[in-house]
Order: structure tokens, then C-alpha cells, then sequence
């Protein structure tokens, strides 16, 4: 029995899906431009590295990747955590054998997702010398 209000389910009313896109960036700007951070190289290193349901090099149209202004784009329409890009650029970092003197820092924000590359602050050259005459 059909009553005379009833509604019918039809796909012409159903709103399209809407899309959701995570956006991340790590800020490579200071390690570029003195040269010891290739931001070509870590690009490819995170296409052939980042896994989507958990196969590596099935990005298809999910995942994006591009540079722009010493700065790493990451766009997905997969919800990543954000500790997953800061595990690639650990790796990619080790890899280069440039942990020791670049550290990743937390963008500044609460709503950033993304991270800065800084410099560990180095100790002068003459700071070291007296701590050792003392010693002897």
C-alpha cells in the first residue's frame, strides 16, 4: 500500500559525493638553497616509497606529488597520518646520510600539516678545545 506522501528514491536528488583532500608539505627552503638537499631526488623517492593500501607504486590518482618554491606538495584523497611524511623524510634523510644535521621541525600553526627542515645548532670550534685541557 502506497501512501500518498511518500517519497521515492531516485539518483537524479542524491547529491554527488564530495571529494576530500589532505594536504601536506614539508619546507625544504634552507637545505636547497645551500645545496645539500635535493628536492628532486626526495620527490622520486617518495613516489616510489609511499604506500597506498599498502602497495608501494600504486598511487594512481589518489595521491600527488609536486614541488613548487622549494617546498614538497603532498595532495591525497586517502586520510594519512601526518607521522607517516615525517617517517618517508626520516628515511629519505638516513638514506642521504643527512641525519645528523638536518632535524624536522614542526610546522608553526595548529592546522599546518606539514614540516620545516632546520639545521641542528652546532657548537664553535673553540668551545670544545677548553673542555678537554681541563680534563688533563
Amino acid at each position: 500500500m502506497v501512501t500518498k506522501g511518500a517519497v521515492r528514491n531516485s539518483n537524479k536528488n542524491l547529491k554527488p559525493k564530495r571529494v576530500v583532500t589532505y594536504k601536506y608539505f614539508v619546507n625544504c627552503e634552507g637545505p636547497v638553497r645551500d645545496g645539500i638537499f635535493d628536492l628532486d631526488d626526495f620527490e622520486k623517492f617518495i613516489l616510489s616509497h609511499y604506500k597506498v593500501n599498502d602497495r608501494i607504486n600504486s598511487l594512481g590518482k589518489k595521491v600527488r606529488v609536486f614541488k613548487k618554491n622549494d617546498k614538497l606538495y603532498i595532495h591525497t584523497e586517502i586520510r594519512v597520518k601526518r607521522s607517516y611524511i615525517k617517517y618517508l623524510l626520516k628515511k629519505y634523510l638516513k638514506k642521504e646520510s643527512l641525519r645528523d644535521f638536518l632535524k624536522i621541525v614542526a610546522a608553526p600553526g595548529k592546522k599546518q600539516r606539514g614540516y620545516d627542515l632546520k639545521y641542528y645548532p652546532l657548537n664553535e670550534e673553540g668551545e670544545g678545545d677548553e673542555d678537554m685541557e681541563d680534563d688533563e
